[in-house]
């Protein structure tokens, strides 16, 4: 209890160390940890506590996610950009699809779909191109890792056809001229924010442009998504979401290159 009592206490060094001592402690190891304990809890400026090590992230571009992540979470954002680290899967516990294989999948039907339209906005759904599509993505799915249990599989695949009709039937109601042109679009820009500049990297789910010159980004997210359960428009004001705003301003500059703004 003394031993502990002057660990909280940290004002007599030698105390501690000599109380250690007497009970076959690590004194080396116990004085190194209250040193840290020390530095961290008192005022100073940022350092290699904090992430500021002198390691550069991953490059001169930085992506409206990691500018996110960053704001959200400097260290989560070290953690992920800089050390790497990544949540260790176990694959055999793995039940059914996980939200990034989900969103994955839906991301790569909507872009066969859209793709294959060149340019042409059909006034309905064509079933034949959307079974065909799904068909396609799913056996690739297949063919690329295990599939767990197929009864649950069926049942999953069943879930996303009838995600990906509703959101093709929406779309086309409500493309008011649009026409879906650029997908998966890589934008590498530098943008001014304020008196700073950020060079901004990503890739653009999809570009859809008017023949008047307007242009609106389509970016695809599950609508049960926890990060985006609050109204974009809210999170952008408040900064909590970087990607619409960002992308915006990419893909005007995008256009611009291409003379279609």
């Amino acid at each position: 209890e003394a031993v502990l009592r002057e660990a909280l206490d940290l004002r007599d060094g030698d105390r501690l160390a000599a109380a250690a001592g007497t009970f076959g402690w690590n004194v080396k190891l116990l004085n190194r940890q209250g040193e840290f304990l020390r530095r961290i809890d008192t005022a100073r400026k940022l350092g290699p506590f904090d992430g500021l090590i002198g390691i550069n992230g991953r490059g001169a571009a930085v992506s409206p996610t990691a500018l996110e992540s960053f704001a959200g979470c400097p260290f989560q954002y070290f953690a992920q950009r800089v050390l790497r680290l990544e949540e260790l899967r176990e694959p055999e516990l793995e039940r059914s699809l996980n939200p990034m294989e989900d969103g994955n999948l839906l991301h790569q039907v909507l872009d066969v779909i859209y793709r294959s339209l060149d340019g042409k906005v059909p006034a309905s759904l064509d079933e034949g191109a959307v079974d065909q599509a799904l068909d396609t993505v799913f056996r690739g799915f297949e063919n690329s890792r295990t599939v767990r249990h197929p009864l649950l599989w069926e049942v999953e695949q069943a879930g996303i056809r009838r995600v990906v009709r509703a959101v093709i039937e929406d779309d086309l109601a409500t493309l008011g001229g649009f026409v879906p042109s650029h997908f998966e679009q890589a934008v590498d820009e530098e943008l001014a924010v304020g008196r700073v500049k950020v060079r901004v990297r990503g890739y653009i789910d999809r570009l859809d442009v008017r023949p008047d010159g307007a242009f609106r980004v389509i970016d695809y997210k599950r609508a049960n998504s926890g990060r985006y359960a609050t109204a974009m428009e809210n999170g952008g004001l408040k900064g909590k979401y970087y990607q619409p705003p960002l992308y915006f301003l990419l893909a005007e500059k995008f256009l611009e290159k291409l003379g279609k703004k």
